[in-house]
C-alpha cells in the first residue's frame, strides 16, 4: 500500500484525517485507544495548535530528514503498527489489558 500525501495541497489536519481514513478499523482502533492512554499519561495537557511557523520549521525539518536518508517506509511503519496494535488486541482478548 502506498500513501501519498502533498503537505502543499492541504493542511496537517487535512493530511493526518486523509491517512487515518485510510487504516482499517481495527488500525483506528487501536489508534484512538493509544492516543486516550497518551491523554491519561500525560495528564490530559490539552493540545496546542503549531503556529504557521512552528509548522514551516517542521516540514523543512522533515524535507532535511528525507533529502539525508532518514525517513521510515510507510509499509514498514504500518507493519510494525499492525503487529503492535494485534499483539494489544490479543492482551485484549485475554483480559490483561
Amino acid at each position: 500500500m502506498q500513501t501519498i500525501v502533498n503537505h502543499q495541497d492541504m493542511s496537517a489536519v487535512e493530511a493526518l484525517w486523509t491517512l487515518y481514513r485510510q487504516q482499517s478499523p481495527q488500525v483506528r482502533k487501536a489508534f484512538r485507544s493509544r492516543i486516550d492512554t497518551q491523554e491519561v499519561n500525560l495528564g490530559a495537557k490539552p493540545l496546542e495548535p503549531y503556529t504557521i511557523e512552528e509548522l514551516h520549521a517542521r516540514i523543512a525539518e522533515s524535507e532535511r530528514d528525507s533529502a539525508e536518508g532518514r525517513l521510515y517506509d510507510f509499509d514498514e511503519v504500518m507493519s510494525e503498527l499492525k503487529e503492535e496494535f494485534a499483539h494489544e488486541d490479543e492482551l485484549e482478548m485475554v483480559g490483561t489489558v
